[in-house]
């Protein structure tokens, strides 16, 4: 390994990257809903999304919060949302109700 590349893993590991929580389960869901129900502070929201020529429209591939110092990545393809919508759909109407700010 390059001694360019361990140098920046290591300094990676000590300071530059923010633990996470990925959400792909109703009961992580769940819990990040009530978290986001309860917070007062402006939700950070960042997507990433499929902008490929191969389909009409773009899919969203991630949803990243940021809010009350925690970091959650929503994984809008995990096959549970599939099969039952209804936990994503009311994290949604929830995070419609707050202060949003976007990642332009």
């Amino acid at each position: 390994m390059a001694i360019w590349l361990l140098n920046l893993l290591l300094m990676a590991n000590t300071c530059c990257f923010t633990a996470f929580t990925v959400i792909e389960s109703p009961i992580t869901l769940s819990k990040f809903t009530e978290h986001l129900q309860r917070t007062t502070e402006p939700v950070c929201v960042d997507t990433e999304a499929d902008m490929k020529m191969f389909h009409y429209l773009p899919r969203l591939c991630l949803l990243q919060f940021k809010f009350d110092d925690a970091t959650y990545l929503v994984d809008p393809f995990a096959p549970c949302f599939r099969k039952e919508p209804e936990p994503f759909l009311s994290m949604l109407d929830v995070l419609s109700k707050k202060d949003i700010v976007g990642h332009g």
